[in-house]
């Protein structure tokens, strides 16, 4: 009789799973820093059929990935979750398998624009480029440009001079936002250019307004609106010339920053990310870039105390200035033009005595 009830009950066993294949549970969301960075769950379907989606969305999953881990499965996004936003669970066909929310573990303290770059009012008239550096990682819900507004105050009407894209160009912890003004514009002799003229027009003044309800991955809204002014001047038509930069050397023995002077603004992100410093063996000398003067210099830390000897100045050809003019050729100018032999100077050599 026993024997009997338990093959009874396991067979109620069975059909309750059989019932529930399809299901999935999760378990609990991982935090860091306030952040919601991954999401742990138990499925038995296949974990490679399952996407997670925002809200009702179906068609556009969350990017990230999923892994095994310790006997369930966690799947991480690019991007931290949103708090307060529920995301869904799905089958490839559609099928809601699960809900969750990350909850705000943030203190409540407001996300801010730190900076705004170029930093000057002055552009140039074939501006290519605006970078906005965030204190935290920003949402990635919608489209940025839905916070921006610009006003051309000299003829007094509301403007659109930025490139819209489908993938934004956020770095990887979605803090710093590049905006382009539309090249297609900016370029002479492109349909856009002739057709719309340029973004920014000379001797013309620009307000651009970031909205307070952008919000925070976490969903909070920014701390007050922002405002950045541009000033637009004539177009800049010449390369940066790294043989007309000047230096501030260190003393050996010490951690005294090295100080390059561009004598014109520059790309900021690109002053910080393609200057090298070496030793004269080639080896990179590891330190921290800062920028000053409203990008038109450099300060290098270098973590360890300067040694005495030779040292160069290794200079990418990515290198920019505002106007998106590197070190190989001017951003408007067409590809047969460049002078593809050109020898580019490209190393400053400086000496530690």
């Amino acid at each position: 009789m026993k024997r009997y009830i338990a093959i009874l009950f396991l067979a109620f066993l069975c059909v309750s799973s059989c019932k529930k294949e399809d299901e999935l549970q999760v378990l609990g969301i991982d935090y860091l820093n306030g952040k919601a960075v991954a999401v742990r769950f138990r499925t038995s379907v296949q974990h490679s059929d399952i996407g997670v989606f925002l809200g009702d969305e179906s068609e556009t999953a969350v990017l990230g990935e999923i892994q095994p881990w310790e006997n369930i499965y966690q799947f991480r996004p690019v991007v931290p979750f949103t708090s307060n936003i529920t995301y869904t669970f799905r089958r490839k066909d559609k099928k809601v398998l699960a809900n969750f929310a990350p909850i705000d573990q943030n203190s409540g303290k407001p996300p801010e624009i730190l900076a705004i770059y170029p930093s000057k009012d002055a552009v140039p008239e074939n501006l290519l480029k605006l970078h906005v550096q965030f204190s935290e990682p920003m949402q990635s819900v919608g489209s940025a440009l839905d916070y921006i507004k610009v006003i051309d105050n000299t003829s007094n009407e509301q403007v659109s001079i930025f490139l819209a894209l489908e993938s934004e160009l956020w770095n990887q912890e979605h803090d710093l936002l590049t905006l382009w003004l539309d090249p297609g514009r900016i370029k002479t002799g492109l349909i856009p250019n002739k057709t719309q003229g340029l973004p920014l027009k000379e001797g013309h003044q620009y307000a651009i307004q970031f909205s307070k309800e952008w919000k925070s991955a976490q969903g909070v809204e920014l701390k007050q609106p922002y405002f950045k002014n541009l000033v637009v001047v004539q177009r800049d038509g010449n390369r940066p010339k790294p043989q007309d930069w000047t230096m501030e050397t260190p003393n050996p023995n010490t951690k005294d920053p090295l100080t390059i002077l561009f004598n014109e603004t520059m790309d900021a992100i690109l002053a910080k990310e393609t200057i090298h410093i070496k030793n004269e063996i080639g080896e990179e000398i590891n330190g921290k870039f800062t920028l000053l003067y409203q990008e038109t210099a450099v300060r290098f830390e270098p973590l360890e105390n300067w040694d005495t000897g030779k040292f160069k100045i290794e200079v990418e050809s990515r290198f920019e200035d505002l106007a998106g003019n590197n070190l190989n050729r001017l951003f408007d100018k067409k590809v047969e033009n460049f002078d593809m032999d050109r020898e580019v100077l490209k190393e400053i050599e400086f000496l530690i005595k």
